[in-house]
């Protein structure tokens, strides 16, 4: 005897089920694959992404140019070399400028040497150095007076410090032509260079072209890039350079020699005065009332007569001495300020083109870093 199934094509319920299990299954089937679809698209799109190009697209105002990536190492390469040999040039054109400059200030300083030797050989000279090497003695003065009287006469009266501003001006000036020229001299060599890839301006977005795919470099904003890191002119850095010391200095080793025979001067003065004094003072009579006043009127003008006499004797022996100690003190001084002044600016010049040279290694060693792996 066999059981009869049930018939459950009839029963509402079931019919519910199946029907519903049929729409659910497709969706599910559905989303698996809009996600596998948009899984595959991200990975087609990341290659795309990763793979180099094979030219950079350059831009100098309204030429354009398609280089290969591998032809940036030697553009690199060239620019590099351009920057180190211009250093060297600057250096060598700013010299010859920087001696006429320094002859022309120093000149002026050597025609005040007659009148400073006057001085120091007159009355009033002599009476002052004595007077101030008591005052130095005593704690009064500076035992300074001679170096400081020779850079009043030498230098202050020869416009000294209105020198020192011109030579920072015309210096300032004529580095910051040399580095304009400079720089326009290295885009027009690499202009040469990039004649060969020269291409036609892009149509412009609206045409409805896609710009052309690959790293962009615009010469003209790294231009703009390496005028911008100059936040100083050359010629306020070469007074931050130069300026504090130079007065000082200049003084020093001017009056070097002159300091030295001063400090022998004023011993000299004060030994002869009291010989002088005790000498005239045998010529006045024994006694009376106007014996001291005789004493004293008469030793002051023995004391001046002798001085006068031996200041005289002193200048035909020593003078020619002094000048030539003070002439030699300021050509050794003009060569150390030369020194000082080239030095400055040769750092100054080295610290500008190594602000260039890491603007185009930050620009070019990227872009042979594609090359490189391609």
């Amino acid at each position: 005897m066999q059981t009869a199934l049930p018939n459950t094509s009839h029963n509402p319920a079931i019919a519910r089920s199946r029907s519903a299990a049929g729409p659910g299954l497709a969706g599910a089937l559905l989303v698996v694959l809009t996600v596998a679809a948009c899984w595959w698209l991200m990975g087609e799109e990341t290659q795309r992404h990763w793979e180099p190009p094979s030219h950079v697209y350059l831009s100098a105002g309204e030429r354009h140019y398609r280089v290969p990536v591998a032809r940036m190492s030697s553009l690199h390469d060239y620019s590099q070399a351009f920057i180190e040999h211009s250093a060297a040039q600057r250096s060598a054109a700013l010299e010859p400028q920087l001696e006429r400059q320094l002859d022309a200030m120093f000149r002026r300083v050597e025609s005040r040497l007659p009148e400073f030797l006057d001085w120091y050989y007159s009355l009033a000279g002599e009476y002052s150095r004595i007077g101030m090497s008591a005052g130095s003695v005593l704690g009064v003065a500076e035992g300074n007076y001679v170096a400081d009287r020779a850079a009043t006469m030498l230098f202050a009266q020869a416009g000294w410090d209105e020198g020192i501003a011109q030579l920072r001006e015309k210096l300032g000036s004529h580095l910051s032509h040399e580095e304009q020229a400079s720089r326009a001299s290295w885009l027009a060599g690499l202009m040469q260079q990039l004649a060969p890839y020269r291409v036609p301006a892009p149509l412009p977005s609206s045409a409805g072209d896609a710009p052309a795919a690959g790293p962009r470099l615009s010469l003209d904003s790294l231009q703009r890039s390496l005028q911008t890191s100059e936040l100083l002119a050359f010629e306020e850095r070469l007074a931050l350079s130069t300026g504090g010391a130079l007065a000082g200095v200049t003084v020093w080793r001017a009056s070097r020699a002159g300091a030295a025979v001063a400090a022998r001067g004023a011993g000299r003065g004060v030994g002869r005065a009291g010989s002088a004094a005790a000498g005239a003072a045998l010529g006045c009579a024994p006694g009376g009332p106007w014996a001291l006043a005789c004493a004293l009127a008469a030793g002051t003008v023995a004391w001046v007569a002798v001085d006068w006499a031996l200041l005289r004797t002193e200048e035909a022996l020593r003078r020619d001495a002094l000048e030539a100690s003070l002439r030699q003190s300021l050509g050794d001084f003009r060569q150390q300020l030369q020194l000082r002044v080239m030095a400055a600016v040769e750092a100054d010049i080295r610290r500008e083109h190594a602000q260039w040279q890491d603007t185009i290694d930050r620009e070019f060693l990227p872009l042979q870093g594609i090359a490189s792996r391609q």
